[in-house]
């Protein structure tokens, strides 16, 4: 896997685990909310509204599944931001170098560090992609030997 392709990787699980915690916050709110809580709704006993141990335990049961997917998806998620973070100490510190961090491993848009840097959006992302490439050389280099 090349340098890019791992940050490409990175970059996609952290937008998967982003996906998967809203899932669950949703899960929670359409069970918790004013829309699953029916307050007029009787339940078989006679009594109104559902109390909150039904409540507690129709969300635990809805987002179990989901929670063990962000559990999986953090997992990948650290160990590709692990390997490209070694990788990045290939590269000198530049502002190619933080773009880099900053887009690919903690998801921030080039327009925020463009800005941020003083720099514009397409220069931003020209240092970081010579940041890629120089790494990407120097690891090319060190498998050869």
């Amino acid at each position: 896997m090349s340098f890019q392709e791992l940050l490409n990787q990175a970059y996609e699980e952290y937008e998967m685990y982003e996906r998967y915690k809203k899932q669950k916050e949703m899960a929670v709110e359409d069970i918790a909310g004013p829309k699953g809580i029916c307050y007029e709704a009787v339940k078989v006993s006679g009594t109104k509204a559902s109390d909150l141990a039904d409540i507690v335990e129709r969300i635990e049961s809805n987002t179990a599944g989901i929670a063990e997917i962000i559990n999986k998806t953090l997992d990948k998620l650290q160990c590709h931001r692990r390997k490209a973070y070694e990788c990045l100490k290939l590269a000198p510190n530049t502002v190619g170098k933080l773009a880099v961090e900053e887009h690919y491993l903690k998801k921030k848009p080039w327009e925020e560090i463009a800005l941020e840097q003083n720099y514009s959006r397409e220069h931003i992302k020209k240092l970081a992609y010579e940041c890629i490439r120089r790494v990407e050389d120097v690891m090319d280099k060190d498998d050869a030997k």
